[in-house]
């Protein structure tokens, strides 16, 4: 079951507000701080993730058009 768009971008919007606090909050220090689990720094790492996300949003009316397209034939003799 998914949640309703309102929700969804309720959340996005907190999550927003919450980046942008730790941001305004972050020291240089803390920016060029390696992360755990990663060769990154904090930063690296947040520029990451802020390009991935906006590199999800643009392709998103991509994947709504191809989602709509008809099933080719070409896909049913993978199977085979």
């Amino acid at each position: 079951m998914s949640a309703p768009p309102a929700e969804i971008l309720s959340g996005y919007r907190r999550a927003a507000q919450e980046l942008e606090a730790r941001l305004a909050a972050a020291t240089p220090g803390d920016l060029r701080r390696r992360t755990n689990g990663t060769k990154w720094t904090n930063e690296q790492l947040l520029f990451h993730m802020v390009f991935g996300y906006t590199v999800v949003r643009a392709l998103l009316p991509l994947v709504r058009i191809i989602s709509r397209l008809p099933r080719t034939g070409g896909t049913r003799s993978l199977s085979h």
